[in-house]
Protein backbone atom coordinates (compact mmCIF):
# COMPACT_ATOMS: atom_id res chain seq x y z
CA UNK A 1 0.00 0.00 0.00
CA UNK A 2 1.13 3.51 -0.79
CA UNK A 3 -0.08 6.15 1.63
CA UNK A 4 -0.60 9.78 0.74
CA UNK A 5 -0.98 12.47 3.40
CA UNK A 6 -1.22 16.12 2.34
CA UNK A 7 -1.64 18.97 4.81
CA UNK A 8 -1.99 22.65 3.98
CA UNK A 9 0.07 24.73 6.40
CA UNK A 10 -2.32 27.50 7.41
CA UNK A 11 0.28 29.86 8.88
CA UNK A 12 1.92 30.34 5.45
CA UNK A 13 -1.24 31.00 3.44
CA UNK A 14 -1.65 34.51 2.20
CA UNK A 15 -4.97 35.64 0.84
CA UNK A 16 -7.48 32.85 0.35
CA UNK A 17 -8.97 31.45 3.58
CA UNK A 18 -9.42 27.84 2.39
CA UNK A 19 -7.35 27.18 -0.73
CA UNK A 20 -8.47 24.28 -2.91
CA UNK A 21 -5.84 21.84 -4.16
CA UNK A 22 -6.05 18.86 -6.51
CA UNK A 23 -3.95 15.72 -6.17
CA UNK A 24 -3.35 13.36 -9.08
CA UNK A 25 -1.44 10.08 -8.78
CA UNK A 26 -0.32 8.32 -11.96
CA UNK A 27 1.07 4.81 -12.24
CA UNK A 28 4.21 4.03 -14.29
CA UNK A 29 2.03 3.62 -17.42
CA UNK A 30 0.74 7.20 -17.03
CA UNK A 31 -2.77 6.12 -16.04
CA UNK A 32 -4.51 8.18 -13.35
CA UNK A 33 -5.20 5.97 -10.32
CA UNK A 34 -6.27 8.71 -7.89
CA UNK A 35 -7.58 12.25 -8.27
CA UNK A 36 -9.24 14.39 -5.59
CA UNK A 37 -9.91 18.04 -4.79
CA UNK A 38 -9.43 19.02 -1.14
CA UNK A 39 -8.95 21.84 1.34
CA UNK A 40 -6.93 21.74 4.58
CA UNK A 41 -5.96 18.03 4.78
CA UNK A 42 -6.19 14.90 2.65
CA UNK A 43 -5.35 11.27 3.53
CA UNK A 44 -5.68 8.20 1.32
CA UNK A 45 -4.09 4.85 0.57
CA UNK A 46 -3.42 3.54 -2.91
CA UNK A 47 -2.87 -0.07 -3.87
CA UNK A 48 -0.14 -0.24 -6.54
CA UNK A 49 -1.14 -2.29 -9.55
CA UNK A 50 2.11 -2.04 -11.52
CA UNK A 51 5.73 -2.13 -10.37
CA UNK A 52 7.58 1.10 -11.08
CA UNK A 53 7.70 4.84 -10.43
CA UNK A 54 4.43 6.49 -9.33
CA UNK A 55 4.02 10.22 -9.91
CA UNK A 56 2.19 12.62 -7.59
CA UNK A 57 1.05 15.99 -8.94
CA UNK A 58 -0.40 18.70 -6.69
CA UNK A 59 -2.22 21.57 -8.41
CA UNK A 60 -3.25 24.81 -6.70
CA UNK A 61 -6.73 25.65 -8.02
CA UNK A 62 -6.74 29.07 -6.36
CA UNK A 63 -4.68 32.19 -6.98
CA UNK A 64 -2.94 32.45 -3.61
CA UNK A 65 0.42 31.11 -2.48
CA UNK A 66 0.08 27.88 -0.47
CA UNK A 67 2.60 25.91 1.62
CA UNK A 68 1.95 22.20 2.05
CA UNK A 69 3.45 19.20 3.80
CA UNK A 70 3.38 15.83 2.03
CA UNK A 71 4.07 12.22 3.03
CA UNK A 72 3.98 9.90 0.02
CA UNK A 73 5.14 6.31 0.26
CA UNK A 74 4.91 3.25 2.47
CA UNK A 75 3.81 4.42 5.91
CA UNK A 76 3.74 1.34 8.16
CA UNK A 77 1.44 2.99 10.71
CA UNK A 78 -1.36 3.64 8.17
CA UNK A 79 -3.40 0.57 7.20
CA UNK A 80 -6.17 -0.04 4.71
CA UNK A 81 -9.06 2.44 4.66
CA UNK A 82 -6.74 5.05 6.22
CA UNK A 83 -7.00 3.39 9.65
CA UNK A 84 -4.19 3.69 12.18
CA UNK A 85 -2.27 0.40 12.43
CA UNK A 86 -2.08 -0.24 16.18
CA UNK A 87 0.17 -3.30 15.73
CA UNK A 88 2.96 -1.01 14.55
CA UNK A 89 2.94 0.86 17.86
CA UNK A 90 2.80 -2.31 19.99
CA UNK A 91 6.51 -2.89 19.37
CA UNK A 92 7.31 0.68 20.44
CA UNK A 93 5.34 0.31 23.66
CA UNK A 94 6.99 -3.05 24.42
CA UNK A 95 10.41 -1.49 23.85
CA UNK A 96 9.65 1.38 26.22
CA UNK A 97 8.43 -1.03 28.91
CA UNK A 98 11.60 -3.11 28.58
CA UNK A 99 13.78 0.01 28.73
CA UNK A 100 12.06 1.19 31.91
CA UNK A 101 12.38 -2.30 33.45
CA UNK A 102 16.09 -2.25 32.59
CA UNK A 103 16.60 1.11 34.27
CA UNK A 104 14.78 -0.10 37.40
CA UNK A 105 16.92 -3.27 37.48
CA UNK A 106 20.08 -1.13 37.11
CA UNK A 107 19.08 1.09 40.02
CA UNK A 108 18.17 -1.94 42.16
CA UNK A 109 21.55 -3.52 41.36
CA UNK A 110 23.41 -0.38 42.38
CA UNK A 111 21.49 -0.28 45.69
CA UNK A 112 22.39 -3.92 46.39
CA UNK A 113 26.08 -3.26 45.65
CA UNK A 114 26.17 -0.22 47.94
CA UNK A 115 24.41 -2.07 50.79
CA UNK A 116 26.78 -5.06 50.42
CA UNK A 117 29.85 -2.80 50.53
CA UNK A 118 28.64 -1.18 53.74
CA UNK A 119 27.95 -4.58 55.27
CA UNK A 120 31.44 -5.85 54.28
CA UNK A 121 33.18 -2.77 55.70
CA UNK A 122 31.24 -3.11 59.00
CA UNK A 123 32.24 -6.79 59.30
CA UNK A 124 35.94 -5.96 58.73
CA UNK A 125 35.99 -3.33 61.50
CA UNK A 126 34.56 -5.69 64.13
Amino acid sequence: MISLVISIESNHNTGQANPILREIVRNPNGEIISTNDFAKQFVTTIKPDVIGKYTLTITNLGGSVVSIGILFGNLPFVGQNNQLNVNFFAGLVAGEVLAIAGIIALIAGLVVVIVDRRRITRNKTT
